[in-house]
């Protein structure tokens, strides 16, 4: 991650969100645990050079200034313990986050700016004599340097206020959303966005309300603008294959599932994205009458289980055991749905139902269960077991009394041989 193009490093921020796509077994982590690799990440070897540079310069003023005390010397003493504190700091700050603390990195540094006037000669005091009277005189602040640091002041203050403005007019654009206004709640996120052009938020909502509006175009552009500021995110990709998907253009919602998966391939919601996007790009062909592209993507669709399998094979014994967060990586009810639907349109019957069995099974909401239902009934009824799929039917429409007329547009839908 620090060698990570472009340099130099990922800026703030700069572990949290990709570290997902480097991680070698799942792991949840907000901050790298060691102030010297969080700076690496984030500002790459330039910012190690730095840091390297900084404690350098120290550690050789405070070698000079300890040698060119008298021994016993309350001079050598001061200097041994400014030494040793600021080591102690910086050492724990090798395993910890501690210097994210602004109050311990003032600390270090104040040892640092004690070595560097301990190292000074000390003033003549003539000349010191001489300064202090001088001062006593008058002299108007050079005009040059005050309006610089007001220039400066009144960049941070208005950048402030633009993120705090920013912040405004999303919550403003929440309640438009809430209260139906639809106009007013783009219009508002349309500022946010502006006085924020750093955050990624804004036009990911931006996307989500053009994509519920149906303005496909204009969701896509915002998901991009989202994802171009969040690259490592793999829920930007998420939301971009869903409105691909929406817009018809299934392979570039294949694209970005695709990416959601390789941004965090231990994570198997990501599968689950996949799986569904396959298949729900099958079925969207297959009603175009295109079944060469239906096909192709069922069996996508179908090999997303493997592909997880493939994946978790990676794993030594040793990093399985570390692998405490969550269950090992398998396949899910919504994968194995996915999959055994996809299945049934390649006329893989006898897999199709092991995996919806397995499904109606398995799941925990009613949803999953009944749509399991629903396609084991027709698999039941291309294998000639007609009562079966009645009763599957049956089970299928007390959960929801819609799946009956799901189940005969399904029906209606040719198998590919």
């Amino acid at each position: 991650m620090i060698l990570r193009p472009p340099p130099p490093g990922g800026g703030g921020g700069g572990w949290k969100e990709p570290y997902r796509h480097y991680q070698d077994y799942l792991y949840n982590s907000t901050q790298v645990h060691g102030h010297y690799l969080q700076v690496g990440v984030e500002t790459g070897i330039v910012g190690l050079l730095v840091l390297v540079a900084i404690w350098a310069v120290f550690l050789w003023t405070a070698h000079r200034l300890y040698h060119g005390s008298a021994a016993g010397s309350v001079r050598r003493l001061l200097v041994w313990g400014i030494t040793m504190a600021a080591v102690a700091i910086g050492a724990h700050a090798a395993v910890d986050f501690d210097l994210s603390l602004s109050a311990l990195a003032l600390v270090l540094f104040a040892l640092f700016g004690i070595s560097v006037g301990l190292a000074r000669p000390a003033p003549d005091p003539v000349e010191v004599k001489r300064r202090r009277r001088a001062q006593k005189s008058y002299a108007p602040p050079s005009g040059g340097r005050l309006g610089a640091v007001s220039v400066a002041s009144a960049a941070v203050l208005a950048f402030a206020v633009s993120l705090a403005l920013a912040g405004n007019f999303a919550g403003r654009a929440a309640v438009a959303f809430n209260t139906g206004d639809y106009t007013q709640g783009v219009a508002l996120l349309e500022r946010a966005r502006a006085y924020n052009p750093f955050s990624p938020d804004y036009p990911a909502a931006l996307a989500r309300a053009y994509r519920a509006r149906g303005e496909y175009d204009k969701a896509l552009q915002a998901a991009l603008d989202a994802r171009a500021r969040s690259e490592f995110d793999a829920a930007r990709c998420a939301d971009l294959a869903g409105i691909a998907h929406a817009a018809g253009k299934y392979a570039e919602a294949e694209k970005w599932a695709e990416k959601a998966v390789s941004l965090a391939p231990f994570q198997v919601r990501w599968y689950e994205l996949l799986a569904r996007t396959e298949f729900m790009n099958g079925y969207a062909e297959l009603t175009n009458n295109n079944n060469d592209a239906a096909r192709a993507y069922f069996e996508k669709a179908v090999q997303v289980p493997q592909r997880i399998e493939a994946q978790m094979a990676k794993l030594t014994p040793e990093l399985k055991e570390l692998w405490t967060r969550a269950p090992l990586m398998t396949a899910t009810p919504e994968i194995r749905l996915a999959a055994g639907a996809a299945q049934y349109f390649l006329g893989r019957f006898d897999e199709a139902a092991q995996n919806l069995a397995a499904v109606q099974k398995k799941a925990k909401d009613n949803a999953s269960k009944g749509e399991a239902m629903v396609w084991l009934a027709l698999v039941k009824e291309k294998q000639g077991r007609a009562e079966e799929a009645k009763k599957l039917l049956e089970e299928a429409e007390k959960l929801n009394e819609d799946f009956a007329a799901a189940y005969e547009q399904l029906k209606a839908q040719p198998v590919l041989s």
